[in-house]
């Protein structure tokens, strides 16, 4: 079977959830003896600009030479072109639809472009998302029939992604890695450390990690007076987030909304308690601790995750993260991309 893979590169190294998971689809689909992988990719197109420029312009000169039984497409955007002309199956992976149903992260001209390329990418044979939240999202924002939505979730490797010995220390750590846009609440956070001092004196350290201004989050803390609790890791790189999640307590991920939430799954798996606001696909973590946006309740869940029982609290929590893991990845998609090319057995192909 010939999977042509159209993507924006498979480099996941990026904190950024929706390039790290279609890196994870690429290597291990690519696994398989009997599948040819024909990449289409541009790593390069990140801005929004540069990625409008890639999809209309540059992609049919990429796409022109290439041939396969079945086309991935792994975002709505890079779904333009396969869908105007191939007739060969096409399955398209939709992550979300925060540009339509959380206006508030997003600019008018990127919520335009989402919807122009949306159009396209509902006419694909077989639509992929990660959560049953982000299905029920598509079926209302995209008027998409259930039977063309398929959920995989999200996946994590657990051989590298796993509970390691965690070194004596006399002071509790809590920790959050990911962006720090508007929706990613950063600010509760910070917000909640006066909370959590009230409940452990002196005695903790918050350490935020990842890309992006942190400006007005380091104003807000001096604001409050706690910057001396806070440690900034900036970013993370891939091969050292497992060390990151297991220096953790407890991982706090307070996002306003989320298309599936790769960094809970990820701290799962590394056995470590997480606190969740109680919203979008974060409710389909049934081991997390839910909490509201409120400054004192989330800092009340985080506190009371120190309480548990570690030992059988990481165990529970890593057997969860095992549904998930990468080696389950491969052979789901796989089945996936022969549905569609089921799908449209006996028909003429262009491509």
């Amino acid at each position: 079977m010939r999977i042509g893979f159209v993507g924006k590169g498979v480099d996941g190294n990026s904190n950024q959830g929706t390039w790290r998971h279609a890196a994870m689809v690429f290597d291990s689909v690519c696994d398989f003896d009997d599948v040819e992988i024909v990449p289409v990719l541009n790593a390069r197109a990140k801005g929004f600009f540069s990625r409008v420029w890639y999809s209309l312009f540059q992609m049919p000169f990429r796409l022109w030479d290439k041939s396969a039984d079945v086309w991935f497409c792994a975002d709505a955007e890079l779904s333009v072109w396969p869908i105007l002309f191939s007739k060969r199956p096409i399955v398209t992976m939709i992550f979300d639809v925060i540009p339509l149903s959380y206006k508030k992260d997003t600019v008018l001209p990127a919520r335009l472009w989402f919807w122009f390329v949306c159009q396209f990418a509902r006419r694909s044979d077989l639509i992929i998302t990660m959560s049953e939240h982000s299905k029920s999202e598509l079926m209302k924002y995209l008027h998409l029939p259930s039977e063309k939505i398929i959920v995989t979730g999200s996946y994590v490797d657990c051989n590298i992604f796993k509970p390691s010995g965690k070194p004596f220390k006399d002071v509790s750590v809590f920790g959050y890695v990911g962006g720090f846009r508007q929706r990613k609440n950063v600010e509760l956070i910070i917000r909640a450390i006066p909370f959590i001092k009230k409940s452990l004196g002196d005695k903790f350290v918050v350490r935020i990690a990842g890309k992006g201004n942190t400006d007005e989050l380091q104003f807000l803390a001096n604001q409050l007076n706690v910057a001396k609790y806070i440690e900034w890791v900036g970013f993370v790189p891939d091969i050292k987030l497992p060390e990151f999640y297991n220096s953790l307590d407890v991982f706090l991920f307070p996002s306003l909304y989320e298309g599936f939430g790769l960094p809970p799954l990820e701290a799962l798996a590394c056995g470590v308690q997480t606190v969740c606001l109680d919203n979008s696909s974060l409710r389909e973590f049934p081991v997390v601790w839910h909490s509201v946006n409120v400054p004192e309740r989330f800092a009340s869940a985080a506190v009371s995750c120190l309480s548990a029982d570690s030992v059988r609290a990481s165990a529970s929590l890593v057997s969860y993260a095992t549904r998930n893991d990468l080696q389950l990845c491969g052979p789901r998609y796989r089945a996936i991309l022969e549905q569609a090319l089921a799908m449209k057995k006996g028909k003429s192909h262009l491509m």
